[in-house]
């Protein structure tokens, strides 16, 4: 509910440079994943969005984690999320992205018992 509490509006600039530093020269479908107003959605080249508490007006892809298809997105957006959930949720979303990630771009591997 913390990142409930964290939906902006003003971070399509950062959502913007990501996408340009980071994702330009990786082809395959992004996923905004805690897409808050789903604005960074649109940025990021019209990614799919999950957001488990989407605001009235948004409707995104995704509301529940289960139904994300695993091994199924290339760039994973996560920005602004892991710092304003407890350990136990940052532990849960890590592991879920490193799910739904295409295996040649697989985090799975990393230790979510090391600090973040």
């Amino acid at each position: 509910e913390a990142a409930q509490k964290t939906q902006r509006s003003n971070t399509k600039s950062t959502y913007k440079t990501e996408n340009e530093k980071y994702f330009k020269n990786i082809k395959g479908k992004t996923l905004d994943f805690g897409a808050g107003l789903g604005l960074g959605s649109k940025q990021l080249k019209n990614a799919d969005a999950f957001e488990p508490f989407p605001k009235k007006g948004f409707t995104p892809k995704y509301t529940k984690t289960e139904q994300i298809p695993s091994d199924s997105y290339s760039k994973i957006a996560n920005l602004n999320v892991l710092n304003v959930v407890p350990k136990n949720v940052r532990d849960e979303i890590v592991s879920n992205i490193g799910r739904v990630l295409k295996p040649i771009y697989n985090i799975r591997r990393w230790s979510l018992s090391k600090r973040i």
